[in-house]
């Protein structure tokens, strides 16, 4: 995460003057963590000047593995022998069946072929032998079709999952950014059918697997004589009821996409007043003529 590579901040406030927040020394417990403070707060409460970030070797090798399972439940229950395994991966993304078909769709990949979902997962570091076949074992074990992809395969795969997936165009969307405890991502998934069937959508999501992060894809239909400034009321509805089941498992509104001005009646499902005077309160001290991104985050 952003947080836990920002050591220290010089920040402009907004009544001009120019602090320092955090320490270059790797501990540093005086005071207040005014870092993770304006960390992810969004521009609200001041304007990063300078940063003092982590530096970390690059690692001795890297290796892609893929998991395919016949079915987006299967390969949601199966992110579980991930956890259950020796093996710490960079990265685990999950793909459902909606997401490869978008993906082979969009980008002219044969995704879908290999499996109903995909679980693909980046290993680096030392030991990346005994890595991969310590998760391939416990992938297999939990019903998956594993393959250790080559370099050149690898890197296409992580290609299509930043850019292979495309937005439809001839549709309504909406996107989310909820996190959930990533024992309970199954449960989201298993949510998408009823919420399909009650208002009338489609849903899909990938996700940042191996730390509960979703990115929901919430469709419908345009019709003839639909207005483009007009999107349906069960579409909000939709990703609202989405939002409430991301926040009964335990989760959050947004894992790292922030609220903006578009999630701030979800976030206030979120928070509670209390909390959220308090964020006021804190605004408020720092900026009390509200100039630095009115109406933004809180």
């Amino acid at each position: 995460m952003t947080r836990e590579s920002v050591l220290a901040l010089d920040v402009v406030l907004a009544d001009g003057s120019l602090v320092s927040v955090g320490h270059r020394s790797i501990k540093g417990v005086t005071g207040l963590d005014l870092t993770s403070l304006f960390v992810g707060s969004e521009g609200v409460l001041g304007i990063v000047v300078s940063a003092t970030v982590r530096l970390r070797p690059l690692p001795v090798a890297r290796r892609t593995v893929t998991a395919f399972f016949d079915s987006t439940a299967a390969g949601a229950h199966g992110l579980a022998a991930i956890t259950g395994s020796p093996v710490r991966p960079v990265a685990i993304e999950f793909f459902d069946t909606p997401s490869l078909d978008s993906i082979d769709s969009h980008s002219g990949s044969s995704l879908r072929g290999r499996g109903a979902a995909l679980v693909l997962v980046e290993l680096d570091g030392y030991g990346i032998d005994e890595q991969s076949a310590d998760l391939a074992t416990a992938l297999t074990a939990a019903g998956a079709r594993v393959t250790v992809e080559t370099d050149d395969d690898g890197a296409r795969l992580w290609e299509l999952r930043r850019s292979g997936r495309g937005l439809p165009r001839d549709k309504w969307y909406i996107g989310e950014d909820i996190a959930v405890p990533k024992s309970r991502l199954p449960e989201v998934y298993a949510a998408f059918p009823v919420l399909e069937a009650r208002f009338g959508v489609d849903i899909s999501a990938v996700s940042h697997a191996g730390d509960g992060n979703l990115h929901p894809l919430i469709t419908l239909d345009r019709l003839p004589g639909d207005d483009p400034a007009q999107p349906p009321a069960a579409l909000q509805e939709a990703a609202t009821e989405l939002v409430r089941v991301a926040l009964s498992l335990g989760g959050t509104v947004s894992g790292e996409h922030g609220i903006g001005s578009l999630k701030q009646d979800w976030a206030a499902l979120e928070l509670s007043p209390r909390i959220r005077q308090a964020q006021h309160a804190i605004k408020a001290a720092l900026d009390p003529h509200s100039l630095l991104n009115p109406g933004k985050a809180i």
